[in-house]
């Protein structure tokens, strides 16, 4: 995975794992779009947020159920469900990530091996992405193979609630008369956005339009598939 920044914010109950730079990138653009711009001007105002992570997860640690939203352009794609927490083995390093003292903790945990440092002064049971249910909250978790790396960089309080914004702007499309908005379980969901990351017709197609490339002479060329590794690896739906 590319280096992409990513942000954790609990309020106690809920956590929500996404990515500042998008959820800003997203607002300028439905600005934009409510004011009748154009493209052009969405891509010079958009400019300054690197594209990053398209992806939000909203989880409610104490009862496991969680809502991950995939984007991709103007398409948004929901899926929700209910996952066990991971059966963490506390091993005995110790590690400082951001200032505070660290655990190490190792699990099998949808379809990977994941080893992660968490710190039981923030008492906080939440991490990236889907990592959950460490005595603490979770500053640097990585898979096994090292396909992912999440590190954290500043732990501090935050004024606003962007779960709220973010189930804010699902609501908004949801009731959009275009066909942007589609939601699956989670295990359609997470299939589904790996066909859309890989496929670039299928989203325009999602969408109720058909994307055309053309090379420097105009002439017409097929689309090819993008290369891309979901997190939870698509054997582990097979089982």
């Amino acid at each position: 995975m590319n280096d992409a920044s990513l942000c954790v914010e609990s309020d106690g109950e809920y956590f929500t794992c996404y990515s500042e730079n998008g959820f800003l990138r997203d607002s300028v653009i439905q600005a934009i779009a409510s004011q009748d711009g154009d493209i052009y001007e969405m891509r010079e105002q958009t400019h300054k947020y690197p594209m990053g992570i398209q992806w939000a997860i909203i989880g409610k640690p104490s009862d496991g159920t969680f809502r991950e939203i995939g984007k991709k352009a103007f398409l948004y794609m929901e899926g929700s469900g209910k996952y066990t927490r991971p059966l963490w083995e506390i091993l005995p390093e110790t590690a400082e990530i951001c200032g505070y003292a660290c655990l190490k903790a190792v699990a099998n945990y949808l379809g990977r091996t994941w080893i992660v440092w968490f710190t039981e002064e923030i008492p906080i049971s939440v991490g990236p992405w889907l990592l959950w249910g460490t005595p603490g909250l979770i500053l640097k978790a990585e898979d096994e193979q090292g396909f992912f790396t999440f590190t954290c960089e500043y732990v501090g309080w935050t004024q606003h609630n962007r779960r709220a914004q973010i189930e804010m702007r699902l609501e908004e499309e949801k009731h959009n008369p275009d066909p942007r908005y589609y939601e699956y379980n989670f295990t359609e969901m997470e299939q589904m956005y790996t066909r859309v990351k890989r496929d670039p017709d299928l989203s325009s197609e999602m969408m109720g339009g058909k994307l055309t490339s053309f090379d420097a002479q105009g002439r017409k060329v097929e689309n090819e598939a993008l290369p891309y590794i979901p997190l939870i690896p698509e054997e582990y739906w097979n089982n």
